[in-house]
């Protein structure tokens, strides 16, 4: 399995049912997923629009496909190099 990143934003919520306390962990999005969500948000500046018409990207695929493979590739990357950070500094 792909390594995900793990949680980005987790949470901790307390609740008690019957007088029994609990606590209860909502993992949230992943950092793969957090980290693919800024990449789509910095490529989608480069949308063509009236006054630029230059896809960045290959016009001959689907672009949203496109976009979603290359916002995974990045999001890869960045956990690729987030754990060879953590292995140089140990």
């Amino acid at each position: 399995m792909k390594n995900n990143g793990g949680a980005a934003f987790p949470t901790i919520t307390e609740g008690s049912e019957c007088g029994i306390k609990y606590l209860n962990y909502i993992p949230g999005m992943t950092l793969r997923q957090f980290y693919k969500g800024q990449a789509l948000t910095g490529m989608m500046t480069n949308i063509p629009t009236e006054d630029n018409t230059e896809w960045p990207y290959n016009s001959e695929l689907d672009p949203i496909k496109e976009i979603a493979k290359k916002t995974g590739e990045i999001a890869d990357a960045l956990i690729a190099e987030d754990e060879a950070f953590a292995a140089r500094e140990g």
